[in-house]
């Protein structure tokens, strides 16, 4: 799950250390970060092969890989 509030504060921190007034998380900054760890996680998940992702005419589509129990 995407923790939003240390995405934050994560920001905050590395303004403050910069420097950089306001030292607060604009939305954008927020939405960048979140984007970013979902394509990592969408990744993972790829590699793990647990999602197959497909191109569609304008985006992606992903598919959950059913795996079969074996008895």
């Amino acid at each position: 799950m995407i923790d939003v509030l240390e995405i934050i504060r994560k920001i905050s921190e590395q303004k403050k250390e910069s420097k950089v007034a306001p030292d607060y998380a604009l939305f954008n900054e927020v939405q960048n970060e979140v984007t970013k760890e979902l394509k990592q996680e969408i990744n993972r998940l790829i590699t793990d092969k647990k999602l197959k992702f497909h191109r569609t005419i304008n985006s992606f589509a992903f598919e959950i890989i059913v795996e079969t129990k074996k008895e």
